[in-house]
């Protein structure tokens, strides 16, 4: 995954918006969250976190900068998304006005929102991958279904098994993204490449399945069952979505794995050492006057960040009664996240 993460060139695409108010503005981000949720989570299955970037590491010249951060396997963040507040900051730089609707002539408030398509594709790899290859959900994969063809020495067996291989692929065509791997490489060799590609359904139709009139389907999170033609498309849906419930519990598991917390600015670098993923510890301010602790923090663990805060005041940890900065004991305002980054 690393080309997608560290490259010459980076793939994304970006959105540059114009409005009256700042309210207006705020409303965008939180339709760009809602955005996010809907792709990253809901579709792909990616869990990740809707933060407030501190303000010593928002982008110049806006007000505030919101990110979708997930986690890597090897416990670096990966910043998938990008808003940010620019106010009415270039708006005055550049001069850029409109009349308003009371008829005075104002500066425009300023929105951009930029998702990563090349870190997308780097979490979706990463995060859903194991040994064996790529784990897509069923509705991204460019083949939902591969059928392979189980065949042995009789012929005439063969010729009717590839027969019946090839009115599956057509009927199952006009409803999913079908693939009949009908080359020379044996079943075997065929199940680890296609699981490799991360295809979600095999199915696979050998002597004994015709003569019972059953086919055998294997999702790629690893379950098969049997069933008949005429209960096969119910089955291929109630397939593909507990395939998805896999993909989505396995991730939610692996993200709450992933956060730890800490106390003391000891057990932040402890923790970043043996563990890495985030760590949630108390900290004094995400406004530049705390700055100074982000960067003791990035030294003394060799290169992790304050990554900053949730946007949703509910997903907000308020710090206990009395609690201190980790690193320069004032009084914790946040509770932040920490972690090593790509």
């Amino acid at each position: 995954t690393r080309p997608f993460l560290r490259g010459r060139e980076f793939m994304f695409f970006e959105t540059h918006n114009m409005y009256a108010t700042h309210e207006d503005v705020m409303e965008q981000i939180e339709s760009d969250r809602q955005i996010m949720k809907r792709v990253y989570w809901d579709k792909l299955r990616l869990p990740h976190i809707f933060l407030i970037r501190p303000q010593w590491d928002k982008f110049l010249g806006a007000n505030n900068t919101y990110v979708s951060d997930t986690l890597m396997p090897d416990g670096r963040r990966n910043q998938m998304s990008s808003t940010h507040d620019l106010g009415q900051n270039f708006a005055k730089a550049y001069d850029i006005k409109f009349t308003d609707k009371d008829g005075e002539i104002k500066y425009a408030h300023q929105s951009c929102f930029g998702p990563g398509i090349w870190r997308i594709m780097a979490a979706l790899i990463g995060i859903h991958g194991d040994d064996n290859g790529l784990i897509l959900p069923f509705e991204i994969a460019p083949y939902q279904i591969v059928i392979v063809p189980v065949l042995f020495s009789n012929e005439e067996e063969n010729r009717k098994i590839i027969e019946k291989c090839d009115e599956l692929e057509e009927e199952l065509k006009q409803k999913y993204r079908v693939y009949f791997d009908n080359s020379n490489n044996t079943p075997g060799w065929k199940y680890n490449q296609w699981e490799m590609k991360g295809v979600p359904i095999r199915i696979e139709l050998g002597p004994k399945d015709l003569k019972e009139d059953k086919i055998v389907l294997v999702r790629r999170t690893g379950h098969k069952t049997k069933t008949t033609l005429s209960e096969l498309d119910q089955t291929i849906k109630q397939e593909a979505m507990a395939l998805d419930d896999d993909i989505k519990s396995k991730a939610e598991k692996y993200f709450a794995h992933n956060t730890k917390t800490a106390e003391t600015l000891s057990e932040i670098k402890s923790t970043i050492k043996s563990f890495r993923g985030f760590v949630k510890a108390p900290f004094c301010s995400i406004d530049k006057d705390g700055e100074g602790c982000a960067d003791i923090i990035k030294a003394e663990t060799e290169g992790a960040y304050v990554c900053g805060i949730p946007w949703l005041k509910e997903e907000q940890e308020q710090p206990r009664k009395g609690a201190v900065c980790a690193v320069c004991k004032k009084t914790a305002k946040h509770i932040v996240y920490i972690a090593k980054s790509w």
